[in-house]
């Protein structure tokens, strides 16, 4: 059964506010100073990611939507899954912060105790 073209506008519809959605949680996952306010963003963006994948899935096959949709929404999917995803490039980012805050901690500490062994 083919779809209505008002049912594939709601479609294109979302797959364009889900991939607004994606790319803003994507910019605040840069901005992110803490793990679970990271975790909070990648939360919402993987709902996002998985409205635009089945709006995608859904839409009727042809040569005018298929295409140009569908790599652009898998472009921007990329950006946020896996390895090299933005969101876990960003908690590699805040451990490596947090591992030198320590660092900096406990060499002020053997800084203390060795200004007072001398």
């Amino acid at each position: 059964m083919r779809p209505r073209p008002s049912e594939t506008v709601d479609q294109l519809g979302e797959i364009g506010s889900g991939g607004n959605l994606m790319a803003f949680n994507m910019m605040a996952a840069l901005s992110a100073t803490g793990s679970d306010t990271l975790e909070v963003i990648e939360k919402e963006s993987r709902y996002a990611q998985t409205r635009v994948k089945s709006n995608i899935d859904s839409l009727p096959q042809n040569h005018r939507n298929e295409r140009p949709f569908a790599a652009a929404a898998s472009k921007l999917l990329v950006l946020g899954d896996g390895k090299t995803g933005i969101f876990r490039i960003r908690q590699r980012e805040l451990d490596a912060d947090d591992y030198g805050q320590l660092i900096l901690e406990e060499s002020r500490k053997l800084n203390v105790g060795l200004g007072h062994q001398a």
